[in-house]
């Protein structure tokens, strides 16, 4: 494989996977305690979708 499209590759899967983890990340810290998502995180997901 050429070496640019490795590294076009490499930027696809990092610009993929980073707001992925963010978002998980988030979902994960807020509904710690088990408690529900806040209204304020479902309507920044309402926004973003």
């Amino acid at each position: 494989m050429d070496e640019v499209a490795v590294i076009l590759l490499a930027g696809a899967a990092v610009v993929t996977l980073l707001p992925a983890t963010f978002i998980v990340g988030v979902v994960m810290f807020t509904r710690r305690d088990g408690a529900p998502p806040s209204p304020d995180l479902l309507r920044l997901f309402r926004i973003a979708s």
